[in-house]
C-alpha cells in the first residue's frame, strides 16, 4: 500500500476476550456505549477452526474525532479490557 494509505485502518488483537465472546463485545460496545465497530472472532483455518484471538478493526475517517477514539478507550477500560485496566477475561 502507498504510504498515504497507511494509518487509516488497523486491526487490533483483543487478547483478553476469547473468540467465542467477540459477538458479546461488539454488541456491548454498540448497545451500552453507542460505539459501532467491527469485532471478529479471530481467523479460521482451512477446516474452520478458530486461530488466535478476537480482533477489532478500527477505521479512522474524516468524520472521526479524537473524542471518538477516547470514547472507545474509555469503554474498553470500563469493561476491564485495556492494558491499564484491571485484567479480566470476557
Amino acid at each position: 500500500s502507498p504510504a498515504s494509505m497507511l494509518g487509516s485502518m488497523l486491526t487490533l488483537p483483543i487478547r483478553n476476550v476469547v473468540p467465542g465472546r467477540a459477538e458479546w463485545l461488539g454488541q456491548t460496545l454498540r448497545e451500552d456505549f453507542g460505539i459501532e465497530i467491527p469485532v471478529y472472532a479471530g481467523l479460521r483455518d482451512a477446516y474452520g477452526e478458530l486461530l488466535g484471538t478476537t480482533l477489532m478493526r478500527i477505521s479512522f475517517q474524516a468524520y472521526n474525532e479524537m473524542g471518538d477514539i477516547q470514547k472507545l478507550v474509555d469503554a474498553m477500560a470500563r469493561l476491564g479490557l485495556t492494558h491499564h485496566s484491571k485484567r479480566r477475561e470476557a
